[in-house]
């Protein structure tokens, strides 16, 4: 009886130099070599949340505010310019109130872009007193309307000018810096046409009355 020849063993009994019991499949070795992957997605997930977390914590109170002025004051004039759009007497306050609207949706979307990978919500509605301002000017009409609305939106960008240099002079978070910078010149064009349109608006009222209207008792 001739003896087994020792390079004739079975293939199964060695793997990778280890011994596996006969009958264990390749697809069970695979899953016992692999990591599973739940816990890694778990992982990636929570790390995902703990950005978020981290980039809204990263924000000082002074961005936070910035960030909630900012909103605001874009869906204020929004809106208004859409009132301005359909009661304005004047086709330049009119055409004014829709560069408004245009301008600052475009503003808003650009905040939503750069805060909201942060964690951080732009706000979607107007808060109590900028509900007011819109209603009271929805009850002018004609050339009421046109002076009022005008003079609003030179208050309104004198303030936002002011908050925008702020941050983009002494912001300390870059993305919100580089938005203050890059929104500046166009809220500081808007200011200018408000008060070149306010001007016109109230030198035709002095012309009307004439330098021999008949003074009031």
């Amino acid at each position: 009886m001739r003896r087994a020849s020792p390079h004739f063993l079975p293939a199964t009994l060695v793997v990778a130099g280890l011994a596996l019991p006969t009958g264990v499949t390749s697809a069970a070795s695979a899953e016992a070599l692999q990591p599973p992957m739940l816990p890694l997605l778990v992982q990636a997930g929570e790390t995902a949340r703990g950005t978020a977390k981290s980039g809204q914590a990263s924000l000082s109170e002074s961005a936070r505010k910035f960030v909630e002025e900012a909103g605001k004051s874009n869906l204020l004039e929004i809106q208004l310019g859409q009132v301005a759009d359909n009661k304005a007497q004047s086709d330049r306050v009119k055409q004014f109130g829709q560069q408004m609207v245009k301008d600052h949706a475009k503003a808003d979307a650009q905040l939503v872009e750069v805060v909201e990978p942060m964690g951080i919500k732009v706000a979607k509605q107007l808060d109590e007193q900028g509900k007011q301002k819109v209603e009271r000017l929805r009850k002018l009409e004609g050339r009421e309307f046109d002076e009022a609305y005008m003079e609003e939106m030179v208050q309104a960008h004198q303030k936002d000018i002011e908050s925008f240099r702020k941050q983009a002079e002494g912001g300390d978070n870059p993305k919100l810096k580089e938005y203050a910078e890059n929104t500046l010149p166009v809220l500081e064009e808007h200011l200018k046409q408000a008060k070149e349109i306010s001007e016109t608006m109230q030198g035709g009222a002095a012309g009307r009355a004439g330098p021999d209207a008949p003074a009031g008792r």
